[in-house]
């Protein structure tokens, strides 16, 4: 079936854009063995009606391992960790 299809394709990629993802944070924090925002990358894939959705999720402090802080700031927020 086409549907069942769409669902293993949107699988597979996820599961190589997890693996990609927490390699991308290993090969940047290689002294961390399991860091929490590697622990809570994951994905589903979710079908309404025949409309298909992806959502990746991860902690929210994502944008800081992935972005750096602003220049002349003190650090992460605290209410972010």
């Amino acid at each position: 079936m086409a549907n069942d299809k769409i669902v293993e394709i949107l699988d597979e990629w996820g599961l190589e854009l997890v693996n990609d993802l927490k390699a991308s944070l290993d090969k940047y924090y290689p002294n961390e063995q399991e860091t929490d925002l590697a622990g809570s990358i994951n994905y589903k894939v979710l079908n309404s009606n025949g409309k298909y959705t992806f959502a990746l999720s991860m902690n929210e402090y994502w944008k800081f391992a992935n972005d750096g802080r602003a220049k002349g700031k003190k650090g992460i927020p605290l209410d972010v960790l």
